[in-house]
């Protein structure tokens, strides 16, 4: 009960995804990780070596979910 009670505001998240009819699961994510960045790694002759990797991970991550714009608008 203490652990609900500490993340109450995180909680409010959950309510309005699912209103959105959003995922609130971590599932989507990582099969994204295992499909695209794991199967790249792991395809002969691919060229990105793993210290790139999480950079990459960061890439996709903003271009699948809504935060692009906004990360490059903060970044110039």
């Amino acid at each position: 009960m203490g652990y609900l009670t500490w993340h109450r505001d995180r909680r409010r998240c959950y309510r309005e995804r699912l209103g959105a009819g959003r995922a609130i699961g971590s599932g989507q994510v990582e099969g994204a990780c295992k499909n695209l960045i794991g199967a790249r790694l792991k395809q002969t002759g691919a060229r990105w070596s793993e210290c790139r990797v999480n950079w990459m991970g960061v890439v996709c991550s903003l271009a699948y979910g809504d935060q692009w714009d906004d990360y490059w608008e903060q970044a110039e």
